[in-house]
């Protein structure tokens, strides 16, 4: 058996490698495959995912640093705490939680060229 520990191996496919594989397919790898672990590989994917499907989870939108403007007057419509996520494989390092309107625009306009 694997248990498969590692996002990004999971995002790159592991799980599927082992089924398409003649000598590993008898394996079991403890994991969702590459379509599955999208939810955990870009945040945006999951909840828009979540929105399609009725699951509740929080206000959200996404930001580049060519619609930074828009994102400032998102973070106003909000109420505290804020959260901002990046997109994509951030290793648990990847989000913000910020008690005011003031530090969640800083911060995301110092994140100008990533997205949020």
């Amino acid at each position: 058996m694997v248990v498969v520990g590692p996002e990004d191996a999971l995002v790159n496919g592991i799980y599927d490698e082992f089924k398409q594989d003649e000598q590993l397919k008898s394996v079991p790898v403890i994991g969702p495959s590459k379509q599955g672990a999208v939810l955990e590989g870009s945040k945006e994917f999951a909840k828009e995912f979540m929105q399609r499907h009725g699951v509740p989870t929080a206000a959200y939108r996404s930001f580049t640093g060519e619609t930074l403007e828009e994102g400032l007057r998102f973070l106003e419509t909000l109420q505290p705490p804020y959260v901002l996520k990046a997109d994509g494989l951030c290793a648990g390092k990847g989000v913000l939680i910020l008690p005011t309107l003031d530090e969640a625009k800083k911060e995301l306009a110092s994140s100008a060229p990533s997205s949020y």
